[in-house]
């Protein structure tokens, strides 16, 4: 796995995501709220905040559509999804995601899926490209 993309699954793994509900557990006085700092309709928990908000679920989608679709796709795409594991993708999805989501907090970054998505596009460009090298 991409070492960036490690830690982001470490912590999920190890229930350790800074999510909204965690935060406003240990400093109700600094977070105020456990709500969802996007969509402020659903405590933060650790599913919200990596999967189930609606414009992070439809990053997962779009890229899982795009390197396990049920459908054939281009042979670029090929070539792209035969070089990365399964783990590589969604290690870099967790990543674009996680990363995205403090540049909306801390840098008043807008988070968009097609945002999110060249973002993620260029986390598994890169990663291609190294496993091309080695």
């Amino acid at each position: 796995i991409h070492p960036p993309s490690a830690v982001v699954w470490f912590r999920a793994l190890h229930q350790k995501m800074p999510v909204k509900q965690l935060l406003h557990k240990l400093s109700s006085t600094y977070f105020t709220s456990s709500y969802c700092p996007h969509c402020a309709e659903v405590e933060e928990d650790l599913i919200h905040f990596l999967i189930a908000f609606p414009l992070k679920l439809a990053v997962w989608i779009n890229f899982l559509t795009i390197f396990f679709p049920d459908t054939p796709f281009s042979q670029y795409m090929l070539q792209i999804a035969a070089s990365l594991s399964l783990i590589q993708i969604v290690g870099s999805i967790q990543r674009s995601i996680w990363k995205s989501h403090w540049s909306s907090v801390f840098d008043d970054f807008p988070f968009t899926s097609p945002l999110v998505s060249n973002i993620c596009s260029k986390n598994i460009w890169n990663i291609h490209h190294q496993n091309s090298r080695d």
